[in-house]
């Protein structure tokens, strides 16, 4: 009961509690360094050095996917039919 009594006239000591327990709490992360491990960090280095992506148009894309393996993002790239489905945008006015 004291202690309620303590912690209700005094708002800054309810502060400094908050804080000291989000001090002890967050203090762990800077002491403990992660270590890499010298191949996983090579590995990581040749993915980032390593070949960048190519930005393809959209011919291109068409060229070179697999349609079969689109499913439903066929009616997104216009791969199946390409001149029905410009006539359904000319006619809603998108």
């Amino acid at each position: 009961m004291q202690l309620k009594s303590k912690l209700n006239d005094h708002p800054l000591l309810k502060l400094l509690i908050v804080l000291l327990i989000l001090i002890s709490s967050c203090k762990k992360e800077f002491y403990v360094n992660e270590k890499i491990n010298p191949e996983m960090l090579q590995r990581n280095l040749t993915y980032k050095n390593g070949p960048q992506i190519a930005t393809v148009n959209l011919s291109q894309f068409r060229a070179k996917i697999n349609q079969a393996a689109l499913g439903t993002l066929k009616k997104q790239f216009d791969i199946r039919f390409p001149s029905k489905v410009n006539e359904d945008r000319a006619s809603r006015n998108i």
